[in-house]
């Protein structure tokens, strides 16, 4: 049985895409850091923050991550869908919907640290 992996462009956007809320800023520059080294370019990482891909199956596959991540059940399916129709197979998408749980998790975790806090809310001594 072959095994299937996500590519690391893939996984960097997918990344970029389900982090962009975190006002943190090493995580976010290490994010940029590691989608360059996926070989990311500027306007590709600038599409990633907002969710979106210049490649038809990275933009379904970044819709359908950030669908389970909403844990919509109209969404995930409308975007499973979707991505199918574009081309992902099916052990792709359990792969993104595996990755787009991790990061979620992830999110919760940086969010939660003392020094996650957005520049707007930090006490003025």
């Amino acid at each position: 049985m072959k095994r299937i992996s996500l590519s690391p462009s893939l996984n960097a956007q997918l990344a970029l895409a389900l982090l962009a809320r975190c006002v943190c800023y090493e995580t976010r520059d290490k994010l940029e850091q590691e989608a360059r080294s996926a070989g990311l370019t500027g306007a590709e990482i600038d599409a990633a923050w907002t969710g979106r891909s210049f490649d038809v199956k990275c933009s379904a596959a970044i819709r359908f991550a950030l669908a389970v991540r909403s844990f919509s059940e109209i969404a995930i399916a409308t975007s499973r869908a979707r991505a199918l129709r574009m081309g992902l197979t099916r052990e792709e998408l359990d792969l993104v919907e595996t990755r787009a749980l991790e990061l979620a998790m992830l999110e919760i975790t940086v969010a939660s640290r003392p020094d996650h806090v957005a520049p707007q809310f930090k006490a003025k001594h």
